[in-house]
Formats: C-alpha cells, structure tokens, sequence
C-alpha cells in the first residue's frame, strides 16, 4: 500500500506544509546513518569509487505517483541549485521500476541525482512508510535532521555550513500547525484530508463560506468532495463539466486567508493549481455540441428591474430567492440546481428579484415563464466544456 504523508498542508506565499502524525520510527539523531543501498543510479552519479564520501547527504524518499512528492520537487531544485558548488549531495531515492522513473524524468526536471532501491532495503532501514521524507547525513555519516523536504530551507543549510548546526526535527501530531511566513506572504492555504472516520457520514456539516472583512479575506470548503471543489474553484457548474479517468472522490477541507483581498483571484487560481498537481489532474477547455435550454425573455414586461444596488440570494428547502441579481445569476443557479445547460445569448447587468421552485424542473419551467415572462427553449448549442481528466503519469 502507498502513503502519502501530508493529512493537512499549509501553504503561505509559495510553500507547502504539511502536518503528519505518521508512526514511522526512524533512526536516531546524532547517531550513525543507515547504510544506503542503491540499486541502479538513474542520474547524477559522481565518478567516484563512493559518491557519499565526504559530503553531507540530503536524501529525499519519494515516489513518482506522489502528488506531495510533486509538489516538493520544485523547491528541492531551488535548493540543489543553491548549493550546487557546495559539498552537498542531493540524491533522491524510490522504491520504483526503472521505466517508472524514466519515464517520469522526461517530463519533470529534478536536479537532484536519483537513484532506485526497488529491494526497499534502504526505505526499511530509515523506518519509511510514508513520502516525501527527508534526512540529511553529514559528512562523518551522522544522521543530523529528518522531516518533510519543504521544512528544509536555504537559511537552515546556510547556518549549517556555517555552524555545523541544524534545528531539530518537527515533530507533529493531528493538531499541530505550521506556519512559514516568507516577505511575499499573499495568503495561506490550508488543505485537510478528511479520512472517513472524520467525516459526518450524513455530510451535515458540509459547506463553503466566503467573507471579505476589511483588508481580509477568508474562502472555505468544509468536508467538500474534491470534484465540487474544483467546480467551485473553476467558476463553472457540473452540467459545464466532463470527467475523464477516476477522478479521486476523497472529502477535503481546504481553507484560504489573507490580508490583501485584492489577491482573492490570485488564492483561488493557485489552490486550483496546487490540488491538480497534488491529485495528478489536467484540466482542458472543449467546444462540444450539447443539448440545453434556451434562455429567452417573451415579455420583458414581467421582469421588473431591482433599483436598489445591492445584491443578496439564498435557498430555503422550497425556494431560490434572489433580490437584485443579473440574468446571468439566475442562469447559472438553474445550471447548478438543475444541471442542465442554459444559455443566454444577450447578457444584462440590469438586476431582478426572483422566486423560482427548486425541488421540480419542469415546476421551474412554468413559473419562469407565468412569472416573470421566460420562456427555456430546447436547443443545440456549441458551449465550451471544461474536461478534467485524471492522469497516468505517463499521460503528462
């Protein structure tokens, strides 16, 4: 079985965190390192008869399939390109075929040398259970720090060289939080895998919350699925989506808070970024041919415009309510109620109240039309369709 290692990440400016309370045991600080057993040497071995001689190892333990190994590869690359002059050996070690790896290095960049240990007798002999995981072993073979790779920083390697010195390894429970302030700091992203005994298995508690108080900003999901996530964060209803491959059904929590409310856009496209990578999805754009309903307006005189300039609507178990909101509003909410494509051909910023029934499409039908003079006409239109597809590694 696979683990990932990252329950809860927090990512402030551009870092991720995660939080683990993985019961892996690993060998001790300030004593002598495991030996490392490597397979076959994929890239970067030196020429010499032992690479590991007289250098301070940073070994990494990943795995291709990884969304959070992924994640950390560009940070260990800004790292091995800092100290590519320095007696530092990056080396990153999997568990993986040759193939595998191969493959995957033809798609991803990673500066590091790395290497197979497809017996696992390496991963056994560190305690690994979990990826990404990382240890540095000095040059005298004494393991100095573990932790997860993106704890590891180009200060905490500075003062090492120039004091030998190194901060204890982090060691987290189910409640701790990280938190790694950078001088960019935009916003922080929280993202919480809910593992089933966590979740209300009635889903009561499931909702999203926006607010913007002041110079702050707060967008939450809470014990959201994944796919609805992604909806949310793409600004698009289900009927505009298509899902190829298994898309991964796991329940998330994922949190955004700022300072700058001006970055909102910034925080949501970043976090969509981060969980396509985090769950190896790609997300495409396609025009297709699809069945829908025309949204036309027979007698505008029913629609009487809202003069009042601010905006509200809400659903109770009968009704969508809305006071003030734009035709495209009302579209969009029938899209998402309904599921169903509506288009509307001639957008207006003029706002309207409505009333519309939510428990019956075809209820919705007639009271748009006796109600307030629209008429949905069935159709087939060219729309444009988000596609979010599940990737093969070798799919990329």
């Amino acid at each position: 079985m696979k683990h990932f290692i990252f329950p809860t990440l927090i990512f402030v400016g551009l870092l991720l965190q995660p939080i683990t309370f993985s019961q892996d045991k690993y060998p001790e600080i300030g004593k002598h390192a495991p030996s490392i057993s490597i397979t076959e040497w994929i890239q970067g071995k030196d020429n010499e008869s032992n690479p590991f001689s007289g250098k301070t190892i940073i070994l990494e333990f990943w795995g291709t399939w990884c969304g959070p190994c992924r994640l950390a590869i560009p940070h260990l690359n800004d790292l091995a390109t800092e100290f590519k002059n320095s007696k530092f050996l990056f080396l990153s070690i999997t568990d993986e075929e040759k193939k595998t790896v191969e493959d995957f290095l033809k798609i991803r960049v990673m500066k590091s040398a790395v290497a197979l240990d497809t017996g696992r007798a390496t991963f056994d002999s560190f305690g690994i259970r979990g990826v990404p995981h990382t240890f540095i072993i000095d040059d005298k073979g004494l393991l100095r720090w573990h932790g997860y790779p993106l704890q590891l920083s180009k200060e905490i390697l500075h003062n090492y060289i120039t004091t030998g010195k190194l901060p204890p390894p982090i060691t987290i429970s189910k409640t701790d939080t990280l938190t790694n302030f950078t001088v960019d700091n935009l916003f922080t992203l929280t993202i919480e895998r809910l593992l089933s005994f966590d979740v209300n298995s009635s889903r009561r508690g499931s909702r999203t919350h926006s607010q913007t108080l002041g110079d702050k900003f707060v967008l939450e999901y809470q014990e959201q699925p994944l796919k609805d996530i992604l909806i949310s964060l793409m600004k698009i209803t289900n009927a505009r989506l298509q899902i190829d491959g298994n898309l991964n059904d796991e329940i998330l929590n994922v949190s955004m808070k700022g300072d700058k409310p001006m970055y909102t856009q910034v925080a949501e496209k970043k976090t969509l970024e981060t969980l396509c990578e985090m769950f190896n999805i790609k997300i495409d754009k396609v025009f297709q041919q699809r069945k829908g309903y025309k949204f036309v307006c027979t007698d505008p005189g029913k629609l009487i415009p809202n003069e009042f300039k601010s905006s509200s609507s809400y659903s109770d178990s009968a009704n969508w309510r809305a006071d003030g909101v734009p035709l495209s509003s009302v579209t969009t909410t029938l899209e998402s109620i309904y599921d169903v494509l509506i288009f509307q051909d001639s957008p207006s910023d003029q706002k309207y109240d409505f009333v519309i029934p939510i428990g019956n499409f075809k209820q919705a039908k007639k009271e748009l039309e006796t109600n307030y003079g629209v008429l949905l006409e069935e159709t087939i239109q060219n729309v444009e369709v988000t596609v979010v597809k599940s990737l093969n590694i070798n799919d990329k």
